[in-house]
């Protein structure tokens, strides 16, 4: 009977811990200060998953392009579009928007350049 009370209140405890340890990582990915871009919350946080996804789904089902044209900058493009899209909706065409510094530094660090450290940048035409 006692083993069972304990068993009973480890159990509950345990679910008091989860629930505290979703919440406060709820609190963090809402109230952080970004250390790049200074938004809060930041916009990587907010939406990397959705991000990493979709750049994982190109790569994966890509069956359009060649080997040689999958590139890490088609790559990181495509984690760009979704990033805008997620945060945006659709812009229309020749509408554009910068991306947050932290969303572009995430993004090339997943999938840095090949052959040199130079990248295009945020064209605004």
């Amino acid at each position: 009977m006692e083993q069972s009370k304990k068993l009973k209140s480890t159990a509950i405890i345990e679910e008091e811990e989860e629930e505290d340890a979703i919440d406060e990582e709820t609190y963090r990915k809402n109230h952080s200060v970004c250390l790049i871009c200074g938004g809060t919350p930041c916009d990587w946080t907010n939406y990397k998953d959705e991000v990493i996804f979709q750049m994982e789904l190109y790569i994966t089902n890509c069956c359009l392009v060649s080997e040689e044209e999958l590139t890490q900058r088609r790559i990181r493009k495509v984690g760009y579009k979704t990033f805008t899209m997620e945060k945006y909706g659709f812009l229309g065409q020749g509408n554009r928007v910068k991306v947050p510094d932290c969303v572009t530094f995430e993004i090339r660090k997943l999938y840095p350049e090949e052959d040199s450290d130079e990248y295009m940048g945020y064209k605004p035409y």
